[in-house]
C-alpha cells in the first residue's frame, strides 16, 4: 500500500481540519493525545492550536499499516 500524502501547501492544520481528516471528534482527539496515542498539538496562542501536516500524515499511515497487519 502506498503512503497517503495530503496535497496541500499548508504546513499546519487547525483543530477542525484535523478532526475532519481523521474522522474523530475534537474531544476524542484530545483523549488520544493525552494518552500519547496521537500527535501533539502546537499552541500558537491562548486559544489557537495546530498540528503539523507531516505528523498527521505519519499517524494516518501508521494506522493504515496496523490495519493491514491485523
Amino acid at each position: 500500500m502506498e503512503d497517503m500524502k495530503i496535497k496541500t501547501p499548508l504546513l499546519f492544520l487547525n483543530k477542525k481540519e484535523v478532526a475532519g481528516l481523521v474522522r474523530y471528534s475534537c474531544s476524542h482527539i484530545q483523549r488520544l493525545e493525552n494518552r500519547g496515542k496521537f500527535p501533539r498539538r502546537i499552541r500558537l496562542g491562548p486559544s489557537k492550536v495546530v498540528w503539523k501536516v507531516t505528523d498527521i500524515e505519519q499517524w494516518l499511515n501508521d494506522k493504515a499499516r496496523q490495519g493491514l497487519d491485523s
